[in-house]
Order: C-alpha cells, then sequence, then structure tokens
C-alpha cells in the first residue's frame, strides 16, 4: 500500500504558516510565508492556512473563556476604578499573556506599560517566569498526549496494523532535516 499520509515540502511548508500563526509568533509566519512560496504553494493554500490557523486561536481562546468563567464562578462587575487601582498588576499579567501567546509586539507593549506603571525589574521577572513555567506544564500535558498517540500507533502496529507513517517499519520517522522548522526562534 502506497504511503497516504506523505506530505510534500509545500504541504509542510503550510501547515508550518498554520502553526506559526497559531503560535502568534510573526518572525516565524513571515519565514514560513516566504517557504512555503518558494515550495510553490499559492496564496489561496496560504490564506487557507492562515484562515485555518486564527480559526483555531479563537476557538483555543473561547474554549478558555467559556473553561475560565466555570473555573472562576460568578463573575463580579469590574469598575474604573477598581481598574485604575489595580493597573500594574493587569499589566504586569499582560506581560505573563504576552510570553504565553508568543506575542512580541504585545510583550514589547505591556513592559513599556508595565514600567510607566511603576513596575520593578523583579516584578516584570517574576511575570515572566510564571508564564514561562505554565507554558512548560501546558507542552508537558501536549506531549503526554502526543505520546499517547504514538504508543497507540505502535501498539496498532505491532498488532499487525501499518506502521504511523504507513511503511512495514515500527520505528517513527524521524523529521527531515530540511523540514520548514527553522525559522531561527530556536
Amino acid at each position: 500500500m502506497p504511503n497516504e499520509i506523505e506530505l510534500n515540502q509545500k504541504e509542510q511548508s503550510l501547515i508550518a504558516v498554520g502553526a506559526s500563526v497559531a503560535a502568534g509568533c510573526q518572525p516565524c509566519t513571515a519565514y514560513h510565508v516566504k517557504a512555503a512560496r518558494t515550495a510553490g504553494a499559492c496564496d489561496r493554500s496560504i490564506a487557507l492556512a492562515i484562515e485555518t490557523a486564527l480559526t483555531g486561536r479563537r476557538s483555543a481562546t473561547i474554549g478558555m473563556g467559556e473553561w475560565a468563567a466555570r473555573c472562576q464562578g460568578a463573575k463580579p462587575e469590574i469598575d474604573p476604578d477598581f481598574r485604575a487601582q489595580k493597573m500594574l498588576l493587569a499589566e504586569l499579567t499582560s506581560i505573563a499573556t504576552a510570553v504565553a501567546v508568543n506575542s512580541v509586539p504585545d510583550l514589547q507593549k505591556h513592559l513599556a506599560l508595565a514600567r510607566d506603571a511603576g513596575a520593578r525589574a523583579e516584578q516584570i521577572r517574576v511575570a515572566i517566569d510564571i508564564a514561562r513555567k505554565i507554558k512548560r506544564v501546558a507542552e508537558e500535558k501536549i506531549g503526554a498526549i502526543i505520546d499517547r498517540i504514538e504508543e497507540e500507533a505502535l501498539s496498532a502496529t505491532a498488532a499487525g496494523g501499518s506502521a504511523c507513517c504507513g511503511s512495514s517499519e515500527t520505528n517513527r520517522p524521524e523529521i527531515p532535516v530540511n523540514a520548514p522548522t527553522n525559522c531561527g526562534c530556536r
């Protein structure tokens, strides 16, 4: 049986465009849009990858809003006076949010606003550290799900199914060196 799940360079580049947009990484997005064009992707395919990623971001935001509301319970009114009193805390939270969603422009904006509100370097560092720790935990949880999927694929192969790459080999395929992941962020 031919490998029906093999992705060519153009398809991999389009997936990288979507992942870059979803991750909120502007340099990655610029790099991968260019790479997709170089690989032969048309503007409509690039637009579809971007649209798909933005839909995913919106879906995640809506779902997280619903989850946070359930966790919080009754939602009190936040009046302008309370908001003004908590401006520094809100800016530190916005810094953590920008780190968590990989938004360089938002990080720069809220760093400046936090400094204007009187934030000390140590407070900013703590906010960034909190976001980094939470991102690591989220990545570990995603990794556990991916590991489970890979284990299921290996179990299916051992039971006589096909391997995850569609071949008869039971080893996971290596990510090609030329896979579109070298945007310079790492």
